[in-house]
């Protein structure tokens, strides 16, 4: 049985991931500045380059996508759920950095980290897992604060040409960045699913 990470691991990895997700906003907006082009098609190309590195680094990771030989391969079901997982995280990154050339850094990153609140009230209408009271307090006080943020940044700056742009396209990537997760998830279940089903004559049986 594989040992679980340490607690002092989990913290180093949630440091690392935190910095890291919160230094994104700062590198994208000077690598806007420094090219002097702000458009989707150059949002694009720093998402596009920002997904290959990350690939490259998970590379060792790669040998685990694909069965062993003669495993069952993976189905429609789930493969389409990843498709769609993918056009979705597209999505996240075309809208929220391009928002960065309109509005400023904290107002997009706020905005667009409230995707915990999009994956519960999709969650709820789609999955049906109804979120406790607590958590639709924290829905309503995120929202609020979304829609603080939203209005109360209206002034056009150098750096936030048009901010209510900018905001929306920093909503828009959150939902992205949500139906990602949700479409990512049902992916695995169903991968998962299949995969358990053929190793398992009488789960096999039951379904054909």
């Amino acid at each position: 049985m594989k040992s679980q990470p340490s607690l002092g691991q989990v913290g180093i990895i949630l440091v690392a991931g935190v910095s890291a997700v919160s230094a994104a906003a700062v590198l994208i907006r000077l690598s806007i500045e420094a090219a002097g082009i702000r458009s989707v098609g150059f949002s694009l190309f720093m998402a596009a380059t920002r997904l290959s590195i990350a690939a490259l680094i998970f590379l060792p990771a790669w040998g685990g996508v694909f069965p062993p030989s003669g495993q069952q391969s993976t189905q429609p079901r789930a493969f389409g759920f990843a498709v769609a997982a993918g056009v979705a995280l597209a999505l996240h990154f075309a809208t929220w950095i391009t928002s960065l050339s309109f509005t400023t850094i904290a107002a997009s990153t706020t905005i667009v980290t409230t995707n915990p609140v999009w994956v519960a009230l999709l969650s709820w209408l789609w999955l049906r897992e109804r979120p406790s009271n607590l958590t639709i307090i924290g829905i309503a006080l995120a929202l609020t604060g979304g829609i603080l943020i939203a209005f109360g940044d209206t002034s056009t700056t150098d750096t936030a040409s048009n901010p209510l742009l900018g905001d929306f396209l920093a909503l828009l990537g959150s939902w992205g960045a949500s139906c990602y997760l949700l479409l990512g998830q049902q992916a695995q279940k169903e991968a998962w699913r299949r995969g358990a089903m053929w190793r398992s004559p009488t789960l096999r049986r039951r379904w054909c």
